[in-house]
């Protein structure tokens, strides 16, 4: 039985980890608007600056963020009987790449680049899935 505690600590890291998607996308379009500007492109380094900014907005700080949310979820919706336990394993897959997603900030790190894009489209995939199975039994449940 899952004890409401256990709920609420789950719900607050799964905030934690939509609101830490939002605002890096939100802050990324914000950053990638005022690199493209003629004036900051005009001078190189705030250009350089702004553009690395963007891509770690963009990349690491999203994917971690759906990295919290894929796992919170693979691990506290197949508790609840609302997914099934192979779906929860696959998030929880999903979610441990995404963490090592942090690798590609380093500088030495180019191979690891990769693993943004993967995460971030199998993060989508996954959380579309789940909310899609997660919706099908609510609505057995309540028939």
């Amino acid at each position: 039985m899952v004890r409401s505690t256990d709920r609420a600590q789950d719900s607050m890291v799964v905030f934690a980890g939509g609101l830490l998607s939002a605002l890096g996308l939100f802050l990324n379009g914000a950053l990638q608007w005022v690199a493209e500007r003629p004036e900051t492109l005009a001078n190189d380094q705030a250009a350089q600056l702004l553009h690395q900014m963007v891509f770690v907005l963009g990349g690491p700080v999203v994917v971690i963020g759906s990295a919290l949310l894929v796992i919170v979820g693979a691990v506290s919706l197949p508790r609840a009987k609302l997914l099934p336990t192979w779906l929860g394993g696959l998030g929880v897959g999903i979610g441990l790449i995404d963490l090592t997603a942090l690798v590609s900030v380093l500088p030495e790190s180019v191979d690891m680049m990769i693993l943004l894009p993967i995460g971030r489209f199998t993060s989508m995939a996954w959380l579309l899935t789940a909310a899609i199975v997660v919706t099908r039994n609510l609505g057995k449940a309540r028939t």
